[in-house]
């Protein structure tokens, strides 16, 4: 049990050491590994293209130091006599040096002492190929993230010409016969993209509220037990109602004064799955600016213009 304990904790621990070296934005999850934001695939993929140059060019040149042989210690030692007598009827003796065999040795041994990571660097830094090649991994891996980032521009841009846009406007409102009635607002909804939006779901709500909205006020709205999707082709609209409750006298009376601090307002919000497999949203938020003029003939006409509010209108 103690074991257990301990390799358990010691787990932890290494998964905590792991996530802070990650930031906030890496973990651990399920035996997982998450990168972090900061490692694209771009970057993780021109890294182990240059490494496998790099590596690959050092073994087409061979080891470090695999051509260099320490002299042998009987090789090393011979008497001058020995020499005399082998150049003997060949002419004038050459120049003879004499040097310490250890001396000869020294440099191999030093290489042979120092570790495979030290010997790697001084074969780049002395093997003009080696060095060659260590540079060329470096414009590998530069150009790697070149043409990467092109191609992810390239495709992002692709998304953004072909991919859907949905895009709403009030058409008109029908007001109701009577003053207890509800207003029922026509909302416009089109596709000006170049492909289908797929899933299309609408949710909206009209009511005389409170203007302007507070600054914390929620515009999230509950889709319901069963909600309506449909299929949105490009360069197609449709149409949506959104019904307000049953007015009050005091709604009547509020929405038609500029200074009662409440107007009729309508707003919602557009979801769709476009082309890419990609789920986007279309909010909207309008005022209606409601008038009332007396017909001669004693009949009361209701005359409406509606404005972009300056929240809840924004795409992605």
């Amino acid at each position: 049990m103690d074991t257990s304990r301990a390799r358990d904790r010691l787990r932890e621990r290494t998964d905590e050491n792991l996530n802070l070296w990650l930031g906030s934005s890496g973990s651990l999850s399920g035996g997982t590994l998450r990168l972090p934001n900061w490692v694209s695939k771009e970057f993780l993929v021109a890294v182990i293209i240059s490494l496998a140059v790099i590596v690959l060019g050092l073994s087409i040149t061979g080891p470090p130091y695999q051509n260099q042989q320490p002299p042998g210690n009987n090789g090393g030692h011979h008497s001058q006599n020995d020499q005399r007598e082998s150049n003997v009827g060949n002419g004038p003796a050459p120049l003879q040096i004499e040097c310490d065999p250890n001396c000869a040795a020294k440099h191999p041994e030093e290489h042979g002492n120092q570790s495979r990571l030290a010997r790697l660097v001084n074969k780049t830094i002395d093997d003009p190929v080696a060095l060659f090649t260590f540079f060329l991994g470096v414009a590998t891996f530069l150009l790697v993230i070149v043409v990467l980032g092109q191609v992810k521009d390239a495709r992002e841009s692709a998304e953004r010409q072909l991919r859907a846009y949905v895009v709403t406007q009030v058409k008109d409102i029908v007001w109701p016969p009577s003053r207890n009635g509800s207003v029922i607002v026509h909302v416009e909804i089109k596709n000006t993209g170049q492909t289908l939006a797929y899933d299309v779901q609408v949710i909206s709500r009209s009511n005389v509220m409170e203007y302007p909205f507070a600054d914390d006020y929620d515009f999230t709205l509950g889709s319901g037990e069963d909600p309506s999707m449909g299929l949105l082709g490009p360069q197609q609209p449709t149409e949506t109602d959104s019904i307000s409750n049953p007015l009050t006298p005091t709604d009547w009376r509020d929405m038609t004064s500029v200074t009662s601090g409440r107007r009729l307002c309508t707003y919602g919000t557009v979801t769709y799955r476009d082309a890419f497999k990609i789920t986007r949203t279309t909010n909207f938020c309008v005022s209606h600016v409601v008038e009332e003029f007396q017909e001669p003939d004693g009949r009361v006409r209701l005359a409406s213009s509606s404005r972009t509010y300056r929240r809840h209108n924004d795409a992605d």
